[in-house]
């Protein structure tokens, strides 16, 4: 996904993301990813790389 926001193709940013049952994802996304400084989950890196990358993520 990282490599899709910048590295010249696939989508431009800066845009806004509308992530519909966000909550869903967030569930099946809860797995903890060791070897971190914090404990982060997948859906936490995900919402990092979008914030990182200038995409507004609107979350529903």
């Amino acid at each position: 996904m990282d490599d899709c926001l910048c590295g010249g193709f696939g989508a431009r940013t800066p845009f806004t993301l509308i992530w519909q049952d966000s909550q869903i994802a967030r569930g099946s996304l809860a797995t903890s990813i060791e070897g971190m400084d914090e404990p982060f989950t997948y859906y936490d890196v995900i919402l990092s790389i979008f914030q990182d990358r200038d995409v507004a993520v609107v979350l529903r």
